[in-house]
């Protein structure tokens, strides 16, 4: 809930339970954007497969409606596990990274980012190569474009690997470079910037980015050695 458009804590729900007994765990969530379809999304990890679900907002039964049999694909979480799963703005597609199981060797491993609809029947696959993929963002109304991380698969845990991209999300689309060392983008209400956490072990923080002229503005730093992850705007 909110007052005077700032958020305020009430009273927690629950909106989905699982037990030990059912093997699930949940490691990403996602809101619907459109009230009146008022689902949350999220992977759900079992021992033989990874899926993607919706549950009512209001609380139920969730409905997995995309899976992967672990042995031959997994739907990833992301190296940093920020939105990589997202819907897009009008609330009819759901976009996530599905990648080649763990066995397989960083050299062959490949990357794609999936879009599917509310119903899990697969739209179009975007930006598949030997790169990890991450921190899936889709635009607001207005634009129908992904923010993602990129960063070589052999070299994954070095910060500065980390780079800012934008694909739209027609096939065939290429993506296009925004900022290096840039992660876990979030879309200004308007579309025209980008808030992102600054990945380099110098001057952590969060910063944005104007995504036509690149022009970027500093906004917070923190001590050496952290990194100041998952900002977000206050939409109108």
């Amino acid at each position: 809930m909110g007052t005077n458009g700032v958020a305020k804590g009430s009273t927690a729900r629950t909106i989905c339970n699982y037990t030990l007994a059912d093997s699930v765990k949940i490691v990403v969530q996602a809101w619907c954007p459109v009230s009146s379809v008022n689902k949350i999304a999220f992977l759900g990890i079992t021992p033989t497969e990874v899926g993607v679900y919706t549950v009512s907002a209001t609380g139920g039964t969730p409905t997995r409606i995309y899976s992967v049999n672990q042995t031959t694909s997994l739907l990833n979480p992301g190296p940093l596990e920020c939105g990589s799963l997202t819907w897009s703005n009008d609330g009819t597609k759901l976009a996530f990274v599905e990648q080649s199981p763990l066995s397989t060797p960083d050299t062959e491993r490949i990357y794609m980012i999936r879009v599917i609809n509310t119903s899990g029947v697969l739209q179009t696959t975007l930006d598949s190569g030997n790169h990890c993929l991450g921190g899936l963002k889709w635009s607001h109304s207005g634009m129908d474009s992904i923010a993602c991380y990129r960063t070589n698969v052999l070299h994954n845990s070095v910060s500065s690997d980390f780079d800012l991209y934008v694909i739209g999300v027609t096939a065939g689309s290429t993506p296009r470079f925004v900022k290096s060392s840039a992660i876990c983008a979030f879309w200004s209400p308007n579309n025209s910037e980008l808030l992102y956490s600054n990945y380099t072990n110098a001057s952590p923080g969060i910063a944005k980015i104007n995504v036509r002229s690149g022009a970027t503005t500093s906004l917070s730093s923190i001590s050496y050695g952290s990194v100041g992850n998952y900002g977000d705007w206050k939409q109108p």
